[in-house]
């Protein structure tokens, strides 16, 4: 068994909940979309399929969010990054979801960048502040967001 795979995969669904709490109290409708989480083993079946439909299943963001407040719609890929770097060179370049948010979670800090911007070359770094508290696609308490962030350095602090 490949322990190190085991151990990421814990930090990733930490950063997912984490992710998802704060949208949940923030007046979010939060729906697991992830391949992961409603169609588990699916991978293994066609991990060597290149078909279109493959690749889409294979990129599901982890989340659709619903603000309660507008109605509006978008996925949230959930990412932790004990580096805090994300680029576009991590996704495939044919990325199939143009309305995805990347959130970033990082010990200490969350980060949010839309595939658009990852589009036109910008990155998530430690000295980026595209914080969940100034992104207007999303009304997020800003105390919130900030002890959510406290959790983060709690929960990630020495990886």
């Amino acid at each position: 068994m490949n322990t190190k795979f085991s151990f990421n995969k814990i930090k990733g669904r930490l950063a997912e909940t984490v992710v998802q709490e704060l949208f949940l109290l923030n007046n979010y409708n939060v729906f697991n979309y992830g391949m992961e989480r409603i169609m588990p083993g699916i991978m293994e079946s066609f991990k060597n399929t290149k078909s279109p439909m493959a690749k889409s299943i294979r990129f599901m963001p982890d989340f659709v969010v619903q603000s309660r407040l507008t109605g509006d719609l978008c996925y949230l890929e959930v990412k932790f990054r004990a580096n805090g770097k994300f680029s576009m060179e991590e996704l495939d370049k044919d990325y199939p979801y143009g309305n995805a948010w990347f959130v970033i979670v990082t010990p200490g800090k969350i980060q949010a960048i839309h595939i658009n911007m990852l589009i036109k070359k910008k990155v998530i770094s430690p000295t980026t502040n595209y914080n969940l508290k100034g992104i207007k696609a999303f009304h997020l308490d800003e105390k919130l967001v900030d002890e959510f962030e406290e959790y983060s350095a709690t929960l990630f602090k020495g990886f």
